[in-house]
Formats: C-alpha cells, sequence, structure tokens
C-alpha cells in the first residue's frame, strides 16, 4: 500500500517539510533483514525510515496464508 503524506522532520540541523510515499510491506521476521539490506541499498535517502511492526494478534488464517506466500520460491 502506498500513501503519500506530508512530513516535517529535522535533518542535519535544518527542520524540512515535504511530501513523501509510505511504503507498507508483509514479511516476516526470518526475512527482515534480507529485506531491510536490499530497500536501504536501492533508497534514494541517505537514512530512509524502515521499521518493523510486530503483530500481536490476527485472523489465524490470514496469518498461516502470509507466512505461506512469502517464502522464497526455493523453499
Amino acid at each position: 500500500m502506498w500513501a503519500e503524506q506530508k512530513r516535517i522532520y529535522r535533518w542535519k540541523g535544518a527542520v524540512e517539510e515535504g511530501k513523501e510515499w509510505g511504503l507498507t510491506i508483509k514479511t516476516t521476521r526470518g526475512l527482515f533483514a534480507e529485506l531491510r539490506r536490499e530497500l536501504c541499498r536501492m533508497h534514494s535517502y541517505e537514512v530512509p525510515e524502515l521499521l518493523a511492526l510486530p503483530v500481536v494478534d490476527g485472523n489465524a488464517d490470514y496469518l498461516e496464508w502470509m507466512e505461506r506466500e512469502v517464502k522464497k520460491p526455493a523453499e
């Protein structure tokens, strides 16, 4: 899911304002390090915002489906 958002933040001592696009990516904890490496390599920002948020509960059928779907094709 992509979402354009207005951002106000401090960067290198100055207050900056602009628009950014946010992206939500669903993956597993086991694949997060690889995802982080690739996103940081590809991203245009010097310090991209990349957060991992815990899933504390959810629809069991959905969580099982997601676990199956995010595996690498060779798995």
